[in-house]
């Protein structure tokens, strides 16, 4: 009789769990399972539609020593934009070619800028350091790209140099690796490079749409 009872109240609990639909099984891996992320809304979301022209300022002393620096920031930023928003982005060459072309471009105010490539808005990127390696330690490598952007409406009737014409601003900065650098033999200067603009340009990006990122840890 004993033994009836046990076997009884095990298909009890067995029915009682397919019937709630294995939920009480399912708990313990839905709670280890559970999203790990945050919802992050876009510092400024009217990018959608756009013509965009990106430009970057960089001084010379920062030119000679990365020739092509303006370059691969516009073309990563532009890239990763849009991936995410459907834009139009002027192809950096052909402003890099105005650029050129025109020796006081870079004493045009943005809005200038914009304007001359009937574009809704301009994205201003003053960069104010990029390296690959550690100062002094050419063996080091570690990326650094520190920046301040500014996104400017070319629209309407303003002056160019109206406060009201600045729709965002904000600082992307970057280091990789972020803890501590890596020496020749583990990396090299391209593979540096070349990860330290991906993670500027997604960086960059994120600031314009809804994402996701990982919740940090206490």
């Amino acid at each position: 009789m004993k033994i009836f009872r046990q076997i009884s109240a095990i298909v009890a609990l067995t029915m009682i769990v397919m019937i709630s639909g294995c939920n009480l099984l399912a708990f313990p891996i839905y709670a280890f399972n559970a999203d790990k992320t945050k919802k992050v809304l876009p510092e400024y979301s009217g990018l959608q539609g756009k013509k965009i022209c990106i430009w970057v300022w960089a001084d010379e002393s920062l030119m000679f020593d990365y020739p092509a620096i303006r370059l691969d920031i516009a073309n990563h930023a532009k890239y990763f934009i849009q991936q995410h928003i459907q834009c139009d982005i002027i192809d950096p060459a052909l402003v890099d070619k105005f650029r050129k072309s025109q020796y006081q471009a870079d004493l045009l105010t943005p809005v200038e800028i914009g304007k001359h490539f009937k574009a809704d808005v301009v994205l201003f990127i003053e960069v104010s350091d990029f390296s690959t390696h550690m100062p002094d330690t050419p063996e080091l490598l570690q990326g650094r790209l520190s920046t301040h952007c500014v996104l400017y409406d070319c629209t309407g009737n303003l002056p160019v140099t109206s406060p009201q014409r600045k729709l965002w601003s904000g600082n992307i900065d970057v280091v990789y690796p972020e803890n501590r650098p890596m020496s020749v033999a583990q990396t090299n200067v391209l593979a540096i490079r070349s990860i330290t603009l991906k993670l500027f340009g997604e960086k960059l990006a994120k600031k314009f749409y809804e994402h996701r990122e990982p919740i940090a840890k206490d």
